[in-house]
C-alpha cells in the first residue's frame, strides 16, 4: 500500500466541499454525486485523500528484483521488492518521455529498460548507466548496412567499450560528460572520432539525469570549455520543442553550431517533410555547422514517411 498523496496524484479541479454537502443526503448520496464528473472527483478526493491505496500484497513480490505490474488510479505502476528487500512503488513510464518500461505482468529482474532510450532503470527507479540492448545492436550491425550511434546513461569507459566492440560507430555521453568534463575529455582521448556529446536544454541551460535535474549551466558557456576536447558531434536538444511537433529551435541550433568545433545535429520538435528541408537549406545555403537532423515522434505518428525521407 502506499500513501495517495507520496505517488504525487493530480486530480482535475476540485467542486468546493459546500457543493457536495448541498447535494448530500444524510442517508446517502444523491444521484448527481454520480452522473456529475466534477462532484464525483471532489467526493472521492475527499474520502481517500487522506487514505491508503491498496497497491498489491508483499506475497506478490516475494523475493528481491521480483515486481509485479498493477494500476493506481489513471497511472501504470510496477511494485516492486528491492535488493535491500523493502517495497517501492515506481510509475511504469521512463522519467524522460513516458515510455512504457514494462508489459510483462509480472516476473523478476534487476533493471527495467526504455525501449524507447535504452536506459536501464534499477528497482528504486534511478537510472543505472548500464550497458543494455547489445546484442540487439551487434544484430543490428550485422543485418542492416547502417551505422550505429548509441547513447543514455553512458557512464565509464568500460561501457563505451562494449558499444563500440558491439558495431558502434559512435556512443553518445551526455549527463556524465556534464557532470564530469574530465571524463568527457579522456573519453575523446581514448576512443578518438567516436564520442558524441548530448546537449538537451532548457530556456538556454543544460538539463541532465533525463533531463529531471537542472544543471545550471549554459549551454554556450559549457560548449566553449569542452570545445577543443575532440568531439566528433554534438547532438543539441531542445527540450521545449522534443516531442511537440512544433518544429525545431533552428535558431538556438545555429547559435550553437557557431561556437561549436565539430558538427551539430538538429534534434527535438520536428513535425513534417518541411523541417528537413528547412536544415538542408542552413546546411547548404547557409553553410551552418549542421550535419544533420533526429526525426522521431513524426515518423511514429506518420506525419513524415520514410520514403519521403529517402528522397531527401
Amino acid at each position: 500500500m502506499i500513501d495517495r498523496k507520496a505517488c504525487e496524484f493530480h486530480t482535475p479541479k476540485m467542486a468546493k466541499l459546500n457543493d457536495i454537502l448541498a447535494i448530500a443526503d444524510p442517508d446517502g448520496m444523491a444521484s448527481k454525486a454520480y452522473t456529475d464528473p466534477t462532484i464525483f472527483e471532489a467526493e472521492m478526493e475527499r474520502i481517500f485523500r487522506r487514505a491508503w491505496i491498496f497497491v498489491g500484497h508483499e506475497s506478490q513480490v516475494p523475493n528481491p528484483g521480483n515486481f509485479w505490474r498493477t494500476w493506481m488510479g489513471v497511472d501504470e505502476v510496477l511494485l516492486v521488492r528491492q535488493k535491500c528487500g523493502d517495497l517501492k512503488v515506481l510509475r511504469n513510464a521512463c522519467t524522460h518521455r513516458g515510455t512504457r518500461l514494462c508489459a510483462a505482468k509480472s516476473g523478476s529482474t534487476n533493471s527495467f529498460v526504455c525501449p524507447y532510450h535504452s536506459w536501464g532503470f534499477d528497482l528504486d527507479g534511478a537510472l543505472t548507466g548500464e550497458t543494455v540492448n547489445l546484442d540487439i545492436i551487434k544484430d543490428i550491425v550485422v543485418k542492416f548496412d547502417l551505422k550505429i550511434e548509441i547513447g543514455g546513461g553512458v557512464r565509464s569507459f568500460e561501457s563505451i567499450q562494449k558499444y563500440t566492440d558491439a558495431g558502434a560507430e559512435k556512443v553518445i555521453l551526455g549527463s556524465a560528460a556534464i557532470k564530469d568534463k574530465n571524463f568527457l575529455k579522456k573519453a575523446c582521448e581514448k576512443f578518438p572520432n567516436k564520442i558524441a556529446l548530448g546537449l538537451d536544454a532548457k530556456d538556454g541551460y543544460l538539463s541532465i539525469s533525463g533531463w529531471k535535474e537542472n544543471s545550471k549551466q549554459l549551454t554556450l558557456d559549457f560548449l566553449e570549455e569542452v570545445n577543443d576536447y575532440g568531439v566528433s558531434r554534438i547532438i543539441y536538444t531542445d527540450i521545449n520543442r522534443d516531442g511537440t511537433k512544433t518544429s525545431p529551435n533552428f535558431e538556438e541550433t545555429t547559435l550553437v553550431a557557431d561556437v561549436s568545433n565539430c558538427p551539430i545535429i538538429v534534434s527535438g520538435g520536428v513535425s513534417s517533410i518541411d523541417d528537413i528541408k528547412k536544415t538542408k537549406s542552413l546546411i547548404n545555403v547557409n553553410r551552418v555547422n549542421i550535419e544533420g537532423i533526429i526525426v522521431g515522434k513524426a515518423i511514429y505518428d506518420g506525419d513524415i514517411k520514410l520514403e519521403e525521407l529517402a528522397k531527401e
